[in-house]
Order: structure tokens, then C-alpha cells, then sequence
């Protein structure tokens, strides 16, 4: 099959400017590699696990639990029923096969353990404990997450851009937003997802902000209408930016793999000239990279008292569609003020699981309605994406620490779970919707229909994952 690469009709050369960027985005390491089988492999487990405790529950019996599809890599036979556990060559997946007559013939002392001849509540029951394990592991991880602390940016906001939303409803640069429609927020994330969720629902956000001096007032902030197509930020879009106060282009954090640590840049050099200009500090040293992919820049680091001279050439990476710079860094900042801008809280096992069940709901009620925008064609289907773009987040998260590679499984988890209930024929909604008519019409869906319908799903399965490869290859590939 090909996949179609947009352009002016001319065939595309495979040139270093493509396999550069395509190698720095895919992060193809083994670290990447490894974050990524483990992660899919658990959330997978976890869903397929779902169903396999709830069908034993149900007195079904359970032929084969496997984790990835194709060739067997491992196997093992365990139980009274010697159920085949497996490791498959393509971990895009599992499944759990059961005794089931329309799969092939079933022998008498086994007919009612079959899973076409339990009661349909049973059957949507072990249907439906797949989604239901993902959004339990959700609520574990966001739980976990909650109770370890995740350090993030306090919601201080930056200059918002003149004219756009957040200028108009008169947001100044400094000023600290401490709820949205009288809801505490904690950090600039948890601001992002409700002003996100309101914009997508057509709703305003009152926000309270909190001056130096301690004053609080609300401000109205207006709905982004349209959203943007171009799969930006919609937070962005509205003129709203963490606050970045000047502060010197020292740096802290430096990535295994990223284009500073591999150059020679060291943890506490700081970058004082780019091509013999003064630098201004750490906000125009990042503008300054970006705006530079696979582009060699001059530029004089203090360290240790010692001026030096050096060549960086940033990596390139699509954002947004945009090639960028990336020089895999972070910066220091002084004590006093990583205290003032940055927070970590830290809460008690009930509160955390608490916070894990209301993130786990408000990013499954976000994520469909995502989808919801996706199929209006008001949000850009560049925002799908595939195993290439998972992979990429895996090894990012993961590099990042462990505490934040747990929070990418917690929003993997709830994605997976909400992409299951869909109610399209061949995921588990799809099952579901067949039960439920079930039920109402007290017989089961003909058969003629649930082929039709298993073409149909097929279909759009295919169609999507299709889009979700040409993102991947569209987003490596473009520049």
C-alpha cells in the first residue's frame, strides 16, 4: 500500500533534510524503543486482562490470552485449562480468545462455558471489562501521579500577544490565575485542560487572577470560535503563555541524546553571545534555536569564569507542522524563583485517587469531544496520531523521569479506553451496541446485519489508522 505524501505532483526525493528530522523526531533509540514496547505492553495487558478476569468470572473458558499479534515469540500453557499465554513479533495489540461456536466447533462438556451462549449481560460484561481496566489503570496512574507530586509551571501568565482574546479581556503579563469558573487550579496544565474544555463545549472561562499585591478579580475570557484547523494550541491561540520572566541562558538540564549534550555543551554553561550579538537571556536564546533547525549557530558560553567559543547546530522537529530547533536543553533558574514560578503537591491516597477519577472523566469527556470536533472538520485530523508519534512521546516522557512517563500512561490508558467504546462494529463499543439492541429487541442482531457492520467497522478502522500512518509519515517526512 502507498502512502500518499502531499505536494506539488513532483515524486519527493529522499534527502538528509528528511532523514535528518524524521531520525531526531522518532527519537529511534533503544531507550525509545524500550519506553514504547513497555508502555503499549502494559496498557495493552491491562485492557486485554479486562477481559480475561471477567470472562473466567463468567465461567467462560479462555483458549489464549495474547499480548501483540503475528508470529509467537513465547508461549506457555498454564491452568486447568491450560490456557495459552503468548508474546506475539507485533506489539500493535492482543486479544483474549475464548470457547465460541461461530469460531469453530465447540465439544459438548464445553458448550456452557462458550461465550455465545451466556446471557447477553454476561457477554456485554466481559465486553466491556476491557475500556473499564483502562480507565481503572487511568485513575491508578493520575492517583500514583497525585500522590509522588509532578513538579509544573504555576499558572502565571506571559504579555499576552496584542489584539488576540486574552488582551482584549485584559490579562497582564505577571499576573497568576488561581481558578477558572471558581475551580482551583494548581499549574499551567490543569489551566490549559479547562480553558481547552470550554472552548471546545463554546463556553467562556471566568478566570480569577492574583496581582503582587494579593488582590484577586475576575476576568471574562470569551470562547476561542473558530478553533484553530491548523492543530495549534487553542490556549496559545487565544494569546495565553506560561509566564517567562527574563532570566540568563544557564543551563540545568541537558538530554542523553539532544544536539547540546553531544556538542559539547556542559550543565551551567551559559550562553552570553550568538553570532557575536549579546544574548539577552534564556526567553530569546529559545526563539533563537528554534528558529534555527539544522542551522549552525556561534555562540560564546561562560563557564567556570572562562569565556568559550563554540558551534551548535540545532536538531529539527515538527511542531505543529512547523519545523523547529531543538537542542534537548533546560534551563537553571535561581532557587528563589524556581519557588515562585514552579509547584509540586503532594496529596494523601484518598484526595489522589479522588483527583485520578475527575482527571480520568474530564480527559475521557475532552478526548470525544476532540473526536466529535475532528468529524465536524472545526479541529484538524493532524492531531491523530500513530505508533511513530507514540513512540516519539513515550521516549520523551520517559527521559523526563519516571513520575511524568506515568503520567503519559495515564492519558494513553484513557485514550485507549474511549477509542474501545466507540460504537463502531469490531472494537468493543461496536459489541456493545449489538448487545444493547439485543436487549430492547429480545433477540440477537441478524446475522447478515452484524456482517455488514463488521465491514463497515473494518472500514473505518482501517481509514483511521491509515490517517494516523500518514500523519506519522507527513510529520518525519515534511520540511
Amino acid at each position: 500500500m502507498q502512502i500518499p505524501v502531499p505536494g506539488n505532483g513532483r515524486r519527493p526525493g529522499l534527502k538528509l533534510r528528511h532523514i535528518k528530522p524524521m531520525i531526531n523526531l522518532a527519537s529511534s533509540s533503544l531507550f525509545t524503543i524500550a519506553a514504547f514496547i513497555l508502555a503499549l505492553g502494559l496498557l495493552v495487558s491491562f485492557h486485554e486482562f479486562g477481559h480475561y478476569s471477567v470472562a473466567r468470572l463468567c465461567g467462560v473458558k479462555v483458549l489464549r490470552f495474547s499480548i501483540g499479534f503475528g508470529p509467537v515469540l513465547w508461549l506457555g500453557k498454564y491452568g486447568k485449562d491450560q490456557t495459552e499465554w503468548t508474546l506475539c513479533a507485533i506489539p500493535l495489540g492482543g486479544y483474549v480468545k475464548m470457547v465460541d461456536e461461530r469460531e469453530g466447533p465447540v465439544p459438548p462438556e464445553d458448550m456452557h462455558r462458550a461465550f455465545n451462549t451466556q446471557t447477553v449481560w454476561r457477554r456485554a460484561a466481559i465486553v466491556a471489562a476491557g475500556p473499564i481496566a483502562n480507565f481503572i489503570l487511568a485513575i491508578a496512574l493520575f492517583g500514583s501521579v497525585s500522590m509522588l507530586g509532578m513538579p509544573g509551571l504555576k499558572p502565571y501568565v506571559n504579555a499576552p500577544k496584542p489584539e488576540s482574546l486574552a488582551a482584549l479581556a485584559g490579562i497582564k503579563e505577571g499576573q497568576l490565575v488561581v481558578a477558572v469558573d471558581d475551580i482551583t487550579v494548581t499549574d499551567w496544565q490543569d489551566l490549559r485542560l479547562k480553558i481547552t474544555a470550554n472552548s471546545l463545549r463554546g463556553q467562556a472561562s471566568d478566570l480569577t487572577v492574583e496581582q503582587e499585591t494579593g488582590t484577586r478579580y475576575q476576568i471574562h475570557l470569551p470562547p476561542l470560535e473558530p478553533m484553530p484547523k491548523d492543530n495549534a494550541d487553542p490556549v496559545q491561540a487565544m494569546g495565553l503563555s506560561p509566564w517567562d520572566p527574563n532570566i540568563p541562558a544557564r543551563l540545568g538540564v541537558l538530554l542523553p541524546d539532544g544536539a547540546a549534550k553531544k556538542q559539547g555543551l556542559k550543565v551551567g554553561d551559559e550562553i552570553i553571545e550568538v553570532d557575536n550579538t549579546p544574548l539577552g537571556g534564556w526567553a530569546e536564546w529559545v526563539k533563537i534555536v528554534r528558529a534555527h533547525p539544522n542551522q549552525p549557530l556561534a555562540i560564546t558560553v561562560l563557564r567556570e569564569g572562562h569565556r568559550i567559543s563554540l558551534s551548535l547546530t540545532p536538531d529539527a522537529e515538527l511542531d505543529h507542522d512547523v519545523q523547529v530547533g531543538r537542542i534537548g536543553a533546560g534551563v537553571s533558574i535561581d532557587p528563589e524563583l524556581k519557588n515562585k514560578l514552579t509547584v509540586t503537591i503532594q496529596r494523601p491516597v484518598g484526595q489522589a485517587l479522588i483527583e485520578g477519577m475527575q482527571k480520568t472523566y474530564h480527559l475521557s469527556a475532552l478526548t470525544l469531544e476532540m473526536m466529535g470536533r475532528m468529524l465536524t472538520g472545526s479541529v484538524s485530523s493532524k492531531g491523530v496520531g500513530g505508533p511513530l508519534q507514540i513512540a516519539a512521546a513515550a521516549g520523551d516522557s520517559a527521559r523526563l523521569g519516571f513520575i511524568p512517563f506515568l503520567a503519559f500512561l495515564g492519558l494513553m490508558s484513557v485514550s485507549l479506553g474511549v477509542l474501545n467504546l466507540l460504537p463502531v462494529p469490531v472494537l468493543d463499543g461496536g459489541h456493545l451496541l449489538y448487545y444493547s439492541f439485543e436487549l430492547i429487541a429480545g433477540r440477537p442482531i441478524p446475522i447478515r446485519w452484524m456482517e455488514l457492520g463488521t465491514r463497515v467497522g473494518l472500514t473505518l478502522l482501517v481509514g483511521l489508522m491509515a490517517l494516523a500512518f500518514y500523519n506519522d509519515i507527513n510529520r518525519f517526512f515534511s520540511g
